[in-house]
């Protein structure tokens, strides 16, 4: 991926298949092939039905690990697959420091460059509603996702100020307006299961289907709203009634607190750098926070 932070390790095939013949060693003889170096981890995949996951920095280690604990009881809940690991590797003593995965391979693309087809708008509002539904206990904190809006406020006072002058000003003031109505907003009641995560680069689509939910290591207990920014993320604002009706017990200050965290994460994204270059604005990221804001702006008014 163009951009990523340097690897703190080189994860290679030869260190890949050690790792495979000293915990999973029923799966060290299938074929091996890098498939991408991520932003935390070297993805691998394995045969034709799954993939390794080996961070390549410290910091992906312990989302490997809050993944491992959490997915194997998620997946059965939900209405999409998610990466639930099926081996929990281990460090390797003397020869990698780190927790690793196997996971189940998803055939399809990224929904930041291939949309889901507004008939999925359903699928989105159903997958949410299941995720919100279970109990959010004993959920690790996260101070990136948990918290009210008003932890954001110097953020997005930052990220306006800067781009006062830009040729998005003007959507980046009407998205400053709209996360100002979000903190006007009732707070939520108390946190559920989120994601944390959902943007575009962690839905995958196949044929213009929702295929799966990826990426997991930002999930807490938090907000709906958090989640429900996807909304704004993956379809136009005519298809957002069909994820409110599924969803159900959508209220405008629930609404409003939603097109705000969409508001927030677009603003975020239209400044969004390079890792392994700060200097250099991450072109592809920046033209997502820009569709997002144009659909947040295009909502004026919470339609069920």
């Amino acid at each position: 991926m163009s951009g990523t932070p340097p690897a703190e390790l080189d994860i290679d095939e030869a260190l890949v298949r050690r790792l495979l013949i000293d915990q999973a060693p029923h799966l060290a003889d299938r074929s091996l092939a890098r498939f991408l170096n991520g932003w935390d981890n070297s993805v691998w995949r394995l045969g034709d039905d799954l993939a390794v996951r080996v961070p390549r920095r410290t910091l992906g280690a312990p989302l490997v690990e809050h993944e491992q604990r959490l997915l194997p009881a998620l997946a059965p809940l939900l209405p999409l697959p998610v990466p639930a690991p099926t081996v929990h590797g281990r460090p390797l003593a003397g020869g990698y420091p780190w927790s690793w995965s196997v996971v189940p391979w998803y055939e399809g693309e990224r929904a930041a460059t291939h949309q889901p087809k507004p008939t999925e708008a359903t699928i989105l509002g159903r997958f949410l509603a299941a995720l919100h539904a279970i109990p959010a206990i004993d959920l690790p904190s996260n101070p990136f996702r948990e918290g009210p809006l008003s932890l954001r406020v110097d953020g997005v006072a930052e990220r306006v100020t800067a781009m006062r002058d830009s040729s998005d000003r003007h959507l980046v003031m009407a998205a400053d307006h709209a996360y100002a109505a979000g903190l006007g907003a009732a707070e939520a009641a108390s946190p559920v299961w989120i994601h944390g995560d959902l943007h575009p680069r962690n839905v995958l689509t196949r044929s213009g289907l929702l295929a799966a939910v990826i990426d997991w290591g930002d999930t807490t207990a938090g907000d709906p709203a958090v989640d429900l920014a996807a909304a704004w993320w993956l379809f136009d604002p005519e298809h957002h009634g069909s994820i409110w009706q599924a969803y159900g017990g959508i209220t405008d200050d629930l609404w409003l607190r939603s097109r705000a965290w969409a508001s927030y994460f677009g603003l975020m994204f239209l400044g969004f750098r390079l890792a392994d270059d700060p200097t250099r604005l991450d072109e592809a990221g920046v033209e997502l926070g820009r569709r997002q804001l144009r659909r947040v702006v295009a909502s004026t008014a919470f339609r069920p």
